[in-house]
């Protein structure tokens, strides 16, 4: 068996290493904490971007609607081939009678 003196030395070394395990472990949490923090830096800039992004995509949006309605406004200007056979008519007699 141990004397006291054994005993207390083994105490003290055994106190160390728990104290020396927590300092350790406290260090790493120190350097994930800093991590987290450069993340959360990092997702505050992302989310800056996609609201940038989001309004950027309204006045695509915006102007997608407008090339939209302008296609509709063409297709329903646009003559059909029965109309434009008519057309082609009516300039014909109109440059017989200009020409005349």
């Amino acid at each position: 068996m141990l004397d006291k003196n054994g005993q207390k030395f083994i105490k003290d070394q055994v106190e160390e290493a728990v104290g020396q395990i927590i300092q350790a472990t406290n260090k790493g949490f120190e350097g994930v904490d800093k991590r987290f923090d450069k993340v959360e830096v990092r997702l505050e800039k992302v989310e800056g971007r996609l609201d940038k992004v989001e309004v950027r995509l309204e006045k695509v949006e915006g102007g997608l609607s407008f090339v939209r309605d302008s296609v509709n406004n063409l297709k329903s200007d646009t003559p059909t081939a029965k109309e434009f056979q008519n057309h082609e008519r009516r300039i014909t007699s109109l440059e017989k009678v200009a020409f005349a």
